[in-house]
């Protein structure tokens, strides 16, 4: 799916794997449960409330921001060229997690730290 939008939220969303194609400046992702891919062409803050899949951001020369809620378990995987995932706040990968957020793309930037309270 192609959309533009400068916020998104998706609420209570199952997909096997749901591909969305955009500008976007934030999306906010709560019981998700699947494969999401977000081809992000701008730079992107996600507010994640819980994971139950996988998150996938492709991106090209951007920097882009994760916020996940405390206490949620994830393996981060960088899967990109000449990319980085900045892990902040002490949150650490899960290696052992099945749920996953990974960078792809190039020359891009993802930080993920946690979510702030509104």
């Amino acid at each position: 799916m192609k959309s533009n939008a400068s916020q998104l939220s998706l609420k209570g969303f199952s997909t096997e794997d749901f591909e969305l194609d955009g500008f976007y400046e934030m999306v906010e992702l709560e019981d998700i449960h699947g494969k999401f891919e977000m081809d992000v062409r701008s730079n992107c803050l996600f507010k994640v409330h819980d994971l139950d899949g996988s998150l996938e951001i492709n991106q090209m020369e951007r920097s882009s921001s994760v916020e996940i809620a405390k206490g949620v378990s994830f393996k981060a995987i960088n899967a990109g060229r000449k990319c980085e995932i900045k892990m902040l706040d002490g949150i650490t990968s899960n290696d052992s997690s099945e749920d996953v957020i990974e960078l792809n793309g190039m020359k891009s930037i993802l930080s993920i730290s946690t979510m702030m309270k509104d």
